[in-house]
């Protein structure tokens, strides 16, 4: 049985996979859900996380004081004092999120010069990609420039230059 199977020490739950990898298809399938996890769904989560939680208010990691025990509206100067204590706990949350939502210095497609250097198939593959992604690159921009000009915030999270292609911090 493989990979999915927790009796043959693989365990890896959700593969979809009840007799193992059988064709081509079923291994592309996987590897193409492996390389999008660990890099589009690992951006999607990671890259906006200083945006939404490096304001405290916001998404405070921590409230300092007991939840309320009735259903009386709370002011904003009871929310203010149930957030954590300046600048202790509030630097830690902020450093931590700057932290994960740092850019890649390594976005998919990136290799060193020499890494498919002796495989032909490998390098035009990359080749091909690389130029996939640069259109996608420069339809983001041409779109981020649109919303700009109308006053709008540009998405930025999912493009493929900030993209890793790992999970590595």
């Amino acid at each position: 049985m493989g990979m999915s199977d927790p009796d043959e020490g693989g365990g890896l739950r959700g593969l979809g996979l009840s007799t193992g990898i059988t064709t081509l298809d079923e291994l592309h399938a996987l590897v193409s859900r492996i390389v999008y996890c660990c890099s589009v769904e690992h951006a999607a989560v990671n890259n906006g996380q200083y945006d939404i939680f490096g304001y405290i208010p916001n998404a405070p990691a921590a409230m300092w004081k007991p939840p309320p025990t009735n259903t009386e509206p709370s002011d904003e100067a009871q929310f203010c004092g149930a957030l954590p204590p300046i600048p202790a706990v509030i630097s830690d949350q902020m450093m931590l999120v700057h932290m994960l939502s740092m850019p890649t210095t390594t976005p998919l497609g990136s290799y060193p010069v020499d890494f498919f250097h002796s495989v032909w198939q490998a390098r035009a593959a990359v080749d091909t990609f690389r130029g996939d992604r640069d259109d996608i690159i420069n339809r983001i921009a041409r779109r981020n420039a649109e919303l700009e000009k109308r006053g709008d915030l540009p998405y930025r999270y999912l493009n493929p230059m900030k993209v890793g292609h790992s999970i590595s911090i």
